[in-house]
Formats: C-alpha cells, sequence, structure tokens
C-alpha cells in the first residue's frame, strides 16, 4: 500500500522516496541529501529525506517503477524496481524499511521511458525503441560473445589486435567528438549480405550484427578500444577494453573505469555509460552519417573520396542519387576555407546534439543538430534551465558575448558543470575559442 517515487533531481543526485501525507521532501533545500539552497530554509529535521538516491556515476534522469509482487523471480519479492532513463542501467532496492541496499539487475539496451507492472505482478520496461521488454531471471546483459580478449574478439587481428579484423571498413570523420586530444581510428564491420540503410536526415541506419570498432590514441600509444554492437533485440550496447603496457594486448572491463595515463585522467566508460551518448534520438551509432563521412581521406599515399569508395563497396541498401558534391559535410575545425559559424555549428553538432535535440536526453528545448537553423536552436537569449553558474545575467547564448554565455562557460568547466559531462578530463582549448568567436561574432538573435 506504499506510494513510491522516483524523483528528478536538478545536476548531481536522483532519488527514490516513499511518499507520505504532509511530508516535505526538501527541494529547493536540498537534492537528495546534499544542501542545495538553504537560504530561509528550516532545520533539517523538517523535511523527509530519501531513501536512497545516486549521483551522475549512476545516471541522469531517475525512472521511478514499482515493487515486485509477482512470482517468475522470487528473488526479488518486495523489492522497489527503478531505473534511469539516460544510463539504461535497472536495480533493486532490498529492504526499504531496514538496511536498504541497492543492486544494479541489468542494463537496457535502450533509453527507460517508463515501468509498467502487470495483473501477475510481473515488470515490464518501456523502451526507447517503442518496444515492450519483460523483465526476466538472468536478463542482464551479456558480452555478446566478445571474448574478453581483444585478440579473440572478432574485431581485430588475432597476431597483432592494434589492427583490425580483416574485412572491417576504416572510416574517418570530418568533426569528431572531443576525446581529450586523443588520436582515434575507426572501422565498421556488416554481417554478411547486410547493407546500411540511409533516412532521410541522412543518418545511417545498421542491421543487427553491426560493430563498430574506435582505438583511443595518446602521443601515439594506444589505451584504449571500445566497441559499440547491435544486438539481436535491434539494440546497441557499447564495451571498453583497456590495453596493458607493452601494447600487446586489451582486455574487456566489467564496469566503467578511472586510471591516470601520461599525466592525465582518462575514464574507460562502463556499458551503460556509453549509452549516455549513444542516445536513442541520435540513432545510436553517432559518428556514421553522411554529412560526417562525406569528405576526401589519404591512405596509403592515395587520396580518395571516402562515401564514393563506400558506394563502390556496395554496403548501402539503395544507391545514392544524390552526387556527393551537392550531399551535406561537416566543417573541419582547422578548414580555413569554412565560416566560423560553419566550423561551431559542426562542432556542436558533433559534441552536443546527441542529447540535445528533439527526443534526446538533455533538458530543455536546445537542438544543436547542425541542419537546424540558428533561430530554432533554442539557445539565443535564453535562460539556463540548470543554474547561471554564478554569472549574473547569463544567457545559453548571449549575442556578442561569449563571457556570459553558458554554452561557453560549460566547456569550460573542469567539474560538474562540464560539457559533455561524461569521461572527459581536458578542455578542447581550440573549440573553445572557435565557439568564443562565433558567439562574439553574432549581433542580435534573428526571430
Amino acid at each position: 500500500g506504499a506510494l513510491w517515487a522516483g524523483d528528478v533531481g536538478q545536476d548531481k543526485f536522483e532519488e527514490v522516496d516513499i511518499i507520505e501525507r504532509g511530508a516535505n521532501y526538501g527541494w529547493r533545500c536540498y537534492e537528495a541529501n546534499a544542501a542545495y539552497n538553504t537560504t530561509q530554509c528550516s532545520d533539517a529535521a523538517a523535511y523527509v529525506f530519501p531513501i536512497t538516491e545516486y549521483d551522475r556515476s549512476g545516471g541522469n534522469s531517475i525512472t521511478g517503477g514499482y515493487v515486485y509482487r509477482g512470482s517468475a523471480i522470487p528473488g526479488l519479492t518486495g523489492v522497489y524496481i527503478f531505473g534511469d532513463y539516460v544510463s539504461s542501467k535497472i536495480w533493486g532496492l532490498f529492504d526499504p524499511y531496514g538496511a536498504a541496499s541497492v543492486q544494479l539487475l541489468t542494463t537496457a539496451t535502450q533509453n527507460i521511458f517508463s515501468f509498467a507492472q502487470g495483473g501477475a505482478g510481473e515488470i515490464y520496461q518501456l523502451g526507447g525503441d517503442g518496444k515492450i521488454y519483460q523483465l526476466v531471471a538472468g536478463s542482464g546483459v551479456a558480452s555478446a560473445g566478445f571474448n574478453s580478449q581483444l585478440s579473440q574478439s572478432g574485431c581485430a587481428d588475432t597476431t597483432d589486435p592494434r589492427l583490425p579484423a580483416p574485412g572491417m571498413i576504416h572510416y574517418q570523420l570530418n568533426a569528431p567528438l572531443w576525446s581529450d586530444g586523443a588520436m582515434k581510428q575507426r572501422w565498421l564491420a556488416l554481417p554478411d549480405n547486410a547493407t546500411i540503410h540511409i533516412n532521410q536526415q541522412q543518418d545511417w541506419q545498421f542491421p543487427v550484427g553491426s560493430v563498430l570498432r574506435k582505438d583511443f590514441y595518446l602521443n601515439d600509444v594506444i589505451v584504449e578500444t571500445r566497441l559499440l554492437a547491435r544486438h539481436n533485440d535491434g539494440g546497441w550496447a557499447g564495451y571498453s577494453y583497456e590495453w596493458n603496457d607493452s601494447q600487446t594486448e586489451a582486455t574487456l572491463l566489467a564496469d566503467r573505469k578511472d586510471k591516470t595515463i601520461q599525466g592525465q585522467g582518462w575514464t574507460y566508460p562502463s556499458r551503460s555509460d556509453c549509452l549516455v551518448c549513444h542516445t536513442t534520438a541520435a540513432g545510436r551509432s553517432l559518428g556514421p552519417e553522411t554529412a560526417q563521412l562525406n569528405r576526401t581521406v589519404v591512405e596509403g599515399g592515395q587520396t580518395h573520396q571516402q562515401l564514393n569508395e563506400m558506394i563502390d563497396k556496395g554496403i548501402f541498401d539503395t544507391p545514392l542519387t544524390t552526387p556527393v558534391a551537392s550531399l551535406p559535410a561537416l566543417a573541419m575545425i582547422d578548414d580555413s576555407g569554412r565560416s566560423v559559424e560553419d566550423k561551431a555549428r559542426a562542432y556542436l553538432h558533433a559534441n552536443c546534439s546527441h542529447c540535445h535535440q528533439p527526443g534526446g536526453t538533455g533538458r530543455g528545448g536546445m537542438d544543436f543538430r547542425y541542419a537546424t537553423a540558428f533561430a530554432d536552436m533554442n539557445i539565443c537569449a535564453q535562460v539556463p534551465l540548470l543554474g547561471d553558474l554564478g554569472v549574473t545575467g547569463a544567457y545559453l547564448l548571449a549575442p556578442g558575448d561569449a563571457a556570459h554565455s553558458i554554452i561557453a562557460l560549460r566547456m569550460q568547466a573542469t567539474d560538474t558543470n562540464r560539457m559533455p559531462p561524461l569521461g572527459s578530463h581536458v578542455v578542447d582549448t581550440e573549440a573553445v575559442s572557435l565557439i568564443n568567436s562565433w558567439i562574439n561574432s553574432i549581433s542580435a538573435c534573428v526571430l
């Protein structure tokens, strides 16, 4: 008979509460158990604090659920089931009226829109892919058959795992996601006789069984390999491999890991961390899209047009009817032939639009996709929803004034105010300079 609530926090904590008549749960004085703004607030004893909470290492937006009363999973009887919309983690809160311990039960392969409870007490999850899933015993995300060693994963040369497996297709991007100064190499693999579909937005939709591989190098030393795989249920999942010091092998990690490499912090993301950026709204795969791969590349001393080469390989389900030269292409950050606006919009598309677009996981109505008209980005002279970072009169974008623009300020932050918010320790100074120049060049909002 208890009423439970998964309470979305501000920008640091999410919480679980049991609702009681007349109780005060503390906002705005407290965010979960932490003081937020206690000006003119009562003593802490006046408030009811959460049964449990989690910070940004667990997710960004709690999705409340139900106490399990089914019979299929006896070990969960009386356990409150809840999840996180962004990280797709699903937890169980055991013994809520006693020790109240939380255990991670599984990680979904899509955003968790909501939970539902059937007539027999079983728990269902409403996924961001438009499907309904039932929570069953043994439903944790497996490693998709990937071996714990990269050399045996099927995505690497067995004698030198720094090289891809034969048949994987190498590709380059115009505007890569910032990865703390790391140089990256990328490959994709498709199942036999399978092809990629390009939708009207020029996003690439990969068939089940596809795998994307990305290698990260710091000063020519490979430190991490990430695989992103599309499973049989249509969902995606990410897997991080940590390289040994001798550069001979990489080992699959079970969870997030923080490490100091060459004097700088480095974060290996967990499997749920991967889905924080690889959102459903952005099509999960992110990088592979027409505007990103529409470029000339130099490989093996030969110059070629990357899209044309992929067309020749027959990897698309329908031939491109528009000449490559007429298709969109994101601007490279160092391209002197493209405008500051083109380069800034390309950077925001690559680094921000996966969350900040219609249907994305970012808060507010921002839309950073490169094809969105400036007036429709919903950023110019807009008051920020998550605070002004201590800058009086700040806007998301203040025309002609980067110093009062939250977009620029968050890029420079090294604390919890940082954007992008996950796994980055180093400020992209070149991009900060670019975004500042773009904002300072804007004279007024366009209506």
